[in-house]
């Protein structure tokens, strides 16, 4: 799961092991060190309340165990042994109640590092079939990568903050256009490079050192290189406040600006100077998405992969469903009535011409049945045949490198 998702633990420590070494043993005795356990109708409590909180905790239970408190100290414990300056825990919804004590027992601890807690909300699914939050069911992140890709799936949680309920929308995930925040910014890295790949057949090697960039002064230009000199910013910005969204509001922005720069400004032209100012600036903003991706666990693919949409092989598929079953009609109508139809194949033959629009002059319906089935034949093919090659003619100029 870790390797699909693209997660990597550097140490992944179970709560077992903690027990099996001593840990719980060790914290519970530096708390009792500190004074700050008592006992009562049994059990050993914490003295949280001397720190603020609303009631003390219990740490060993009236049977004897561990309370979980205990165990969040001690592994808090050995992370401070660890040396981390920095420990930012991660918790659900259902654990706010949990933020207040867990900073006590850090400060009870004397960790003088930086220590954050940010709460999770809940995830609702958006969507047909069984991802419909309607059918009640909960969905593994392994079967949501499965359906959606390991890039939608980073992409759509990171795009609100943390502290914000998600609706994740799947049928928006899986769409291959502009609409889908994913697709759009990878499709604008793969424009770039697009970019780049077809200027080798009008300058081998550019060369940009001594370059004139005062070029670059259309509007689009400039707004451009504004934008991508904000970058260290929100890298910045969001190491402090761990406001990860930022940087999915960032990329997003920076594929709009991109791309009303390569709509406003021709990148290769016959003006070889301006060519290659404009060529450096897709290579900077190639460099800073590709940067910005990375950075979030998400792939920068060179060039995109385009399938057929559903759309277009619904239609395809209802077209020769159409022709098949008018066919079969033409034959019950014309195999006694007409000479040109003597089996299914000529009857099929007649079916897929008119429902082309072609037409045969040759062979043609002669009953009242034959011609009525022909006409409407030949109007559902004309708007069934439009549909799909609309919808085909998307999908090519997709593909294309603009």
């Amino acid at each position: 799961m870790e390797e699909k998702a693209g997660i990597h633990y550097d140490v992944w420590t179970e709560e077992q092991k903690l027990h099996e070494e001593g840990r719980l043993e060790e914290a519970l005795k530096i708390l009792e060190k500190k004074g700050l356990i008592y006992e009562k109708e049994g059990a050993k409590w914490l003295r949280t309340t001397d720190f603020g909180d609303d009631k003390d905790k219990v740490i060993v239970r009236s049977n004897g165990e561990y309370g979980y408190f205990l165990a969040d100290i001690a592994y808090h414990l050995d992370k401070k042994k660890r040396g981390f300056k920095v420990i930012i825990d991660v918790f659900g919804a259902d654990h706010q109640g949990h933020v207040e004590p867990m900073k006590i027992a850090m400060n009870i601890l004397d960790y003088d590092g930086k220590f954050e807690v940010l709460v999770t909300q809940l995830v609702q699914a958006k969507g047909g079939g069984r991802f419909s939050k309607r059918a009640g069911n909960v969905i593994p992140l392994e079967e949501l990568i499965d359906e959606v890709g390991a890039d939608a799936a980073r992409f759509f949680y990171l795009m609100k903050s943390i502290d914000t309920q998600i609706e994740f929308d799947f049928d928006l995930a899986k769409e291959q256009s502009e609409k889908n925040p994913v697709y759009y910014v990878q499709y604008a890295y793969a424009r770039m490079n697009s970019i780049l790949e077809n200027s080798k057949t009008k300058i081998q090697k550019p060369k940009f050192k001594g370059q004139n960039f005062n070029l670059l002064n259309h509007e689009s230009e400039l707004k451009l290189i504004k934008y991508l000199i904000r970058w260290s910013e929100v890298v910045e910005d969001t190491a402090k406040d761990f406001e990860v969204h930022r940087i999915i509001g960032y990329a997003t922005g920076l594929s709009s600006v991109f791309n009303g720069f390569y709509r406003d400004c021709r990148v290769i032209s016959d003006d070889k100077d301006l060519t290659i100012a404009r060529l450096g600036l897709v290579i900077a903003a190639k460099n800073v998405l590709k940067e910005v991706l990375e950075s979030l666990g998400i792939s920068a693919p060179e060039y995109m992969k385009f399938k057929l949409k559903r759309e277009t092989i619904s239609v395809t598929f209802i077209l020769l469903a159409i022709v098949f079953f008018a066919a079969f009609l033409l034959y019950a109508f014309e195999k006694n009535e007409n000479e040109f139809i003597n089996s299914y194949w000529d009857a099929l033959w007649l079916s897929a011409v008119t429902a082309s629009s072609v037409g045969y002059g040759d062979i043609y319906p002669i009953t009242a049945g034959g011609k009525v089935v022909s006409s409407l034949l030949g109007f559902t093919g004309l708007i069934l045949i439009g549909a799909t090659s609309a919808l085909f003619t998307a999908y090519l100029f997709g593909r294309g490198k603009r």
